[in-house]
């Protein structure tokens, strides 16, 4: 066999090496992508606009004629003041902060 016969056939090799490897990363982009779209619908409809703290706890001031409360019981935890988010604007939320009308963002305390 002369070198450029064994060159060739390593060649065609390393292409189909190429393809295989191709077909994967392309199968593990789409699962990834598929997973991601489940996450964000699952976030989306757990996590209402505004949520309705069942206690207010320690008031420290006020934003649009409502009062700031320091803390917040809001589904049995307890979360701390942490900014105000504009009515105009879009902000996303934590995974655990959560968003008292009229736009007041709570922390969850540790």
């Amino acid at each position: 066999m002369s070198f450029t016969s064994v060159e060739l056939i390593l060649w065609g090799c390393f292409a189909l090496l190429i393809w295989g490897l191709r077909d994967s990363i392309k199968q593990v982009e789409s699962e990834i992508n598929a997973q991601d779209a489940v996450i964000r619908s699952h976030r989306v409809a757990n996590r209402p606009r505004f949520c309705a703290p069942q206690n207010l706890i320690d008031p420290i001031g006020s934003y649009m004629d409502s009062q700031i409360y320091h803390y917040a019981v809001i589904d049995g935890k307890r979360y701390c003041f942490d900014h105000v988010c504009p009515a105009g604007m879009r902000e996303r939320m934590g995974i655990n902060q959560r968003c008292v009308a009229p736009g007041l963002v709570y922390v969850e305390c540790a």
